[in-house]
């Protein structure tokens, strides 16, 4: 019903944003940027993503399992809630523009 404006604490585009809970969410940029907040949003801080490629979309299977895909065949992959992301390498170089989870 409301929006407030909300500081992401960088400079970088983003591109999308993720929920898990209400508490819990992502959001994915370029120059590989990962953000996450446990607050609903009004706190963003950075994780280690791993890449500089750019980032386009996020899924989560769960609270832990979560996959993003991007630029430079770029698709990774936590198990941990974001806490570490790891590649996954695949067999051609494309750009990902879409990852979902069921």
């Amino acid at each position: 019903m409301n929006w407030k404006q909300q500081k992401s604490g960088t400079n970088n585009i983003l591109s999308k944003v993720k929920f898990t809970s209400i508490n819990t969410g992502y959001s994915i940029g370029s120059g590989g940027l990962i953000l996450k907040s446990t607050n609903s949003g009004t706190n963003w801080f950075q994780q280690n993503s791993i890449t500089t490629d750019s980032l386009i979309s996020i899924s989560f299977l769960n609270d832990e399992v979560g996959f993003i895909a991007g630029l430079n065949n770029t698709l990774l992959k936590t198990t941990n809630g974001g806490n570490d992301w790891n590649n996954l390498v695949l067999p051609d170089s494309v750009n990902l523009y879409s990852v979902f989870l069921k």
